[in-house]
């Protein structure tokens, strides 16, 4: 009996697949989310669930030649979120590796009014900022606290679907510039 052949897709049913800048960032958003934004160029996009609970928001970013002298990633990303929160609002940064691609996120929890709920809500903010040596990408995922169970593997589903194109990484690996 033959085996049977595995699925080499990356993607899952009931995803679409996001583009922006001809293939530079590249990632899955659940498909039943709206998109809105441009995703030409260095594009931009608003992605929101259905029931309007969380949103996603992706930029991407052409990325110069870096010095040796240059922020680590996880620094890049302290500089890119609000000053505007007390310290114990920020969780501690997560950093990893996927490839040739960085990555450095953080969560942050904040007050917001609930327009829906004409309530003050406790909400959070995951923002995150990938790198290779050719594009970034910075996502930024807003959610209200209590929606924590679906909308946080929502997140990490997005997340572990992202990847950066390097059209040949014709500039030196990132690993290189921090020596």
């Amino acid at each position: 009996m033959a085996a049977s052949p595995k699925k080499s897709r990356w993607w899952r049913d009931g995803e679409n697949i996001l583009l922006l800048n001809a293939g530079a960032v590249r990632l899955a958003v659940p498909r039943s989310w709206s998109v809105e934004g441009k995703a030409e160029g260095m594009g931009y996009l608003d992605i929101r669930d259905p029931s309007d609970s969380c949103a996603l928001q992706i930029s991407c970013l052409s990325i110069p030649p870096l010095v040796s002298t240059a922020p680590t990633i996880d620094q890049m990303l302290r500089e890119a979120v609000p000053k505007d929160h007390p310290a114990d609002a920020f969780a501690p940064v997560v950093t990893s590796r996927r490839g040739r691609m960085e990555i450095a996120w953080m969560d942050y929890s904040y007050g917001e009014q609930d327009t829906e709920r004409d309530e003050w809500r406790v909400a959070h903010a995951r923002v995150l900022f990938a790198s290779n040596a050719v594009f970034g990408a910075l996502l930024s995922f807003y959610y209200w606290e209590d929606d924590a169970t679906w909308a946080v593997p929502a997140w990490e589903r997005m997340v572990e679907t992202l990847y950066l194109g390097d059209r040949g990484l014709t500039r030196p690996d990132p690993e290189s510039r921090r020596n």
